[in-house]
């Protein structure tokens, strides 16, 4: 996991000009960085990113949220479960809580989750020509009210290779990173006075 400095030319309301944040890469630290502050997403669109250091992280999904949703050849949705980490959780728990709340629907009874691969529907479950999808959006922590989530910023990195709208017999799987992946984490807000 590597830590990087972000630095913008645009000042914003939330008086933050610089960033330090850790992600697995580059790509999911600018993500993670546009998504920050509400509207003010573009304020980092730009930015200069510097690595800083490899750093350590804990792993814990605490407030991270992984929704699964089933939707039918005409698009309708058929199943949606959503799972949300504890600060203990890595990638292997979630997918063990995503098995759990799948088979617990009316249309799925043979999830499973192994190898990093979540099976979202088995064979038996005769879903294998609807379409899979998984999200999971950057939890922004807000003094006030606890976890909130930009719904519309999506790390990437947590959904793999989807396999699915094939042959009705057939599986619903989507491959999930290793358990160790690293998610983006902020370390702290930095500014140095306004930027011209």
């Amino acid at each position: 996991m590597t830590a990087y400095l972000a630095e913008t030319t645009t000042f914003g309301t939330h008086k933050a000009d610089r960033l330090i944040v850790s992600a697995a890469n580059l790509a999911d630290a600018k993500t993670y960085c546009e998504s920050l502050f509400g509207g003010e997403g573009g304020n980092w669109a730009n930015a200069t990113f510097t690595a800083i250091a490899d750093v350590s992280s804990d792993g814990g999904m605490e407030g991270w949220r992984f929704t699964v949703r089933i939707l039918d050849t005409d698009g309708a949705l058929v199943e949606g479960v959503t799972v949300t980490g504890a600060a203990d959780d890595g990638l292997d728990e979630i997918g063990a809580a995503l098995v759990i709340a799948l088979n617990a629907t009316d249309s799925i009874a043979n999830a499973g989750y192994a190898a990093n691969v979540l099976t979202a529907a088995g064979m038996a479950d005769t879903l294998g020509d609807h379409t899979l999808e998984m999200d999971v959006p950057v939890p922004i922590v807000n003094d006030a009210s606890g976890v909130r989530e930009n719904q519309d910023v999506i790390i990437a990195g947590y959904t793999g290779t989807i396999v699915h709208e094939g042959a009705v017999g057939a599986a619903l799987k989507v491959d999930f990173p290793a358990d160790t992946y690293a998610r983006p984490t902020t370390y702290r807000r930095l500014h140095f006075g306004h930027v011209t």
